[in-house]
C-alpha cells in the first residue's frame, strides 16, 4: 500500500481496518541556526469497520523525542497536521521543524 499526504483518512477508508501501525521518522529540529536530530514516533490505530460503515475509526498519536525531552500530540484522533501543531506549541521558543527554516512552516 502506498500513501502520501497529511490526512490519514484515506487509510481508514481503504482496505486497512482493525490494526495498529507504529513507525518512527527522523524529524530534524532547528534551534538558533543549529539543526538537531529528533525522532517522531507515530502510532495509528484503525478500528474495526462496522457493517455499513465506509471507514474504520482512526486514532493517531504522535510523540517527538528531542533534546532529552518528550513532546506529545496529547490527544488521539487528531490528524497529522493538528498533531504536529500541538507538538510545535510545546517546543522551546525559537525551535523550528527543519522544513520551517525554508519558509514551509511557522516558528514556535
Amino acid at each position: 500500500m502506498e500513501f502520501s499526504g497529511v490526512s490519514l483518512d484515506a487509510l481508514a477508508e481503504g482496505s486497512l481496518a482493525d490494526c495498529v501501525l507504529e513507525w518512527d521518522l527522523p524529524l530534524p529540529v532547528a534551534v538558533d541556526d543549529t539543526v538537531h536530530q529528533a525522532t517522531l514516533s507515530c502510532l495509528l490505530t484503525l478500528g474495526r469497520r462496522l457493517p455499513g460503515s465506509a471507514a474504520a475509526r482512526a486514532d493517531l498519536g504522535l510523540t517527538l523525542h528531542f533534546g532529552g525531552a518528550v513532546y506529545t500530540s496529547g490527544r488521539p484522533g487528531c490528524d497529522l497536521e493538528a498533531g504536529l501543531a500541538q507538538i510545535r506549541r510545546q517546543l522551546p521558543a525559537g525551535a523550528l521543524f527543519s522544513d520551517e527554516r525554508l519558509g514551509l512552516g511557522r516558528p514556535v
